[in-house]
């Protein structure tokens, strides 16, 4: 499913002046501040199992990086129902967003594949990477139950996000405490292990050393007794400045955010005060099940 570029112009009240991008049968390079559009040849029509893919590498450190897929070219239309879906990749500055536009933190766990050591049906395990608040995964009354995510790649992961089961019966049971983090690279090696704590609080943060690699991310309960763990969600995000330097493969389940919303265009977004930031992005392609579907730009 080839893209063709329909257009590329800058948002210079909020990126500011000095941008600059260009196209090439590689991909596209962007120089500061760009905010670039490309529209696909033909409807693409998101469900649950579409993905994105794409390789970024960056020579510096961007103000914020982001995508951007919509129906409409430009931002929401309520007389036709369109919306736009945003996803802020890397960067400290969100204020990309302040143009209205709805931005979604990549959270690398969403969608990812999901197991825990037991079940208290019908709480599965997934519920936990779903992006749904109201669903949570919980585990049944065992000796050190424990959740954990396959991010299916190594990433650089910079914080883990938990959001507690807040439901009274289950608040009566267990109190999250000797909960543990522990991360591992894609050869089985512990890359971090948290010092035990009490997830009193209804959502917590837990931020990870610098350069901390991980592709399988476990949260444990431990004690001598049986104990039951149950979340609403777990999400994790990058480190920033990661992609500085080297490729980096980004892996965007767009299916599990924004199934069933019709994508004709995407834009690329790039922020910088930062004059000497190249970026570049190759190796685009969209998911659809199991089958892929190049996108040259």
């Amino acid at each position: 499913m080839n893209m063709t570029l329909v257009d590329a112009y800058e948002q210079g009240k909020k990126l500011g002046k000095g941008g600059t991008h260009a196209k090439s049968t590689d991909g596209l390079t962007m120089y500061q501040n760009v905010w670039h559009t490309y529209q696909l040849q033909h409807p693409y029509l998101l469900n649950d199992f579409s993905r994105l893919q794409f390789n970024l590498q960056m020579t510096g450190e961007a103000d914020f990086i982001g995508i951007c897929l919509t129906k409409e070219l430009h931002n929401y239309d309520a007389a036709v129902g369109s919306r736009t879906a945003c996803i802020h990749l890397f960067g400290e500055d969100s204020s990309w967003a302040d143009s209205g536009l709805p931005v979604i933190p990549f959270n690398m766990a969403l969608g990812k594949p999901t197991k825990q050591n037991s079940l208290l049906a019908p709480y599965e395990p997934n519920n936990a990477v779903d992006g749904d608040l109201e669903s949570v995964t919980s585990s049944d009354l065992v000796l050190n139950p424990y959740w954990e995510v396959d991010l299916e790649r190594e990433y650089m992961i910079g914080s883990i996000v938990l959001h507690k089961n807040t439901d009274y019966d289950y608040n009566s049971i267990d109190d999250l405490s000797n909960m543990s983090v522990i991360a591992y690279d894609n050869k089985n090696t512990k890359t971090y292990h948290s010092q035990l704590f009490t997830m009193s609080e209804d959502v917590k943060t837990l931020n990870f050393p610098l350069n901390t690699v991980a592709s399988r991310v476990v949260i444990n309960l431990i004690d001598e007794k049986k104990r039951m763990l149950s979340l609403k969600e777990v999400e994790i995000f990058p480190q920033n400045g990661t992609v500085v330097g080297r490729e980096h493969r980004m892996d965007i389940p767009i299916g599990s955010l924004f199934s069933g919303s019709e994508v004709n265009f995407v834009t690329f977004v790039q922020g910088s005060s930062n004059t000497l930031l190249v970026s570049q992005i190759t190796k685009t392609k969209f998911l659809y099940g199991s089958s892929p579907d190049l996108l040259a730009i």
